[in-house]
Order: C-alpha cells, then sequence, then structure tokens
C-alpha cells in the first residue's frame, strides 16, 4: 500500500514558499556573514523544513533547491563583486612591476664607468666594499676586469 499523500491547498503551498525564502534569505546573510562553519549547515535546516512542510512534495526537489539557492547566489555575486573592487586598483599597480621583473637584468653603463673609475683609484678593500654594493652588477663587471686583462696582457 501506498504510504499516504499529504495534499496541501494552494495558500499552504504559497505560505510555505514564503517562509522557505525569508528563512533561506537570512541564512545566506549569516553564511555571508561567516556565522556558519560550512555551507551545509546553513542549507541542511532549509532543506529539512522543505520536505516537513510538504513543499519537496508538491513542488518537487529541483523547485526547492532553486528557492533555497537563489539568495545564496546573489551574496555570491556581492562577495564576487567586493574582491573585485578590492584587487582591481593593485592589479594595475602590480602588473608593470611583475613585466619589468620578468626582464633579465642588463648592468647600466654608468655603472661599469664608475666601476672602471673605483678600480683606477682604490685600492683592494675599497674595490670590495664597492662591489658588495652593487651585488647584481658584480658577475658582470668581474667579466669585464677579466677580458680587459686578458687584452691589455695579450698587447
Amino acid at each position: 500500500m501506498n504510504a499516504p499523500v499529504n495534499i496541501l491547498s494552494e495558500a499552504a503551498i504559497a505560505h510555505s514558499v514564503e517562509v522557505l525564502k525569508i528563512r533561506a534569505q537570512v541564512r545566506a546573510y549569516l553564511e555571508y556573514e561567516h556565522q556558519f562553519e560550512h555551507l551545509a549547515d546553513a542549507v541542511d535546516p532549509l532543506q529539512e523544513y522543505a520536505e516537513r512542510s510538504g513543499l519537496v512534495a508538491a513542488l518537487g526537489q529541483d523547485a526547492v533547491q532553486d528557492i533555497i539557492a537563489t539568495p545564496f547566489g546573489r551574496f555570491r555575486e556581492i562577495v564576487a563583486a567586493e574582491i573585485e573592487t578590492v584587487i582591481a586598483p593593485f592589479e594595475a599597480e602590480l602588473a608593470e612591476p611583475l613585466k619589468s621583473t620578468r626582464q633579465a637584468y642588463c648592468t647600466p653603463q654608468a655603472t661599469v664607468d664608475a666601476f672602471f673609475f673605483v678600480v683606477r683609484t682604490k685600492d683592494a678593500d675599497g674595490i670590495g666594499q664597492w662591489l658588495a654594493d652593487h651585488p647584481f652588477d658584480a658577475r658582470y663587471l668581474h667579466k669585464l676586469w677579466k677580458q680587459k686583462c686578458s687584452t691589455v696582457a695579450a698587447k
């Protein structure tokens, strides 16, 4: 024998739908405000209410899920807009420096000229200190120095 069917009047269905919508809006807001540890904690009681009130039987599970999901979707859109508002100003700021860091570093000619001036005017400790102050340039300057010394020795 089949279980008895609980037939709701249209007025009862409309009332239960309104109650479900209001409860879903409240729980969606509370979830937005991080008052639930998990989304299921916010949604499960709504599903239980829909089953107890007969909405699932009267409207079907898909319609009930749409009613429950609508306010949660609205708050997800708000969160997405908030994130976009916060991130957008930084994207333009960060884009240019990131592009420049991707390019290979090249020692400026002024640094090369300064290096040879230091070599002519300083002792070994002074040259060492100057190179310590220019760590990104030291390898390239050493290469130039070796080239210069090998051409001088060859002459």
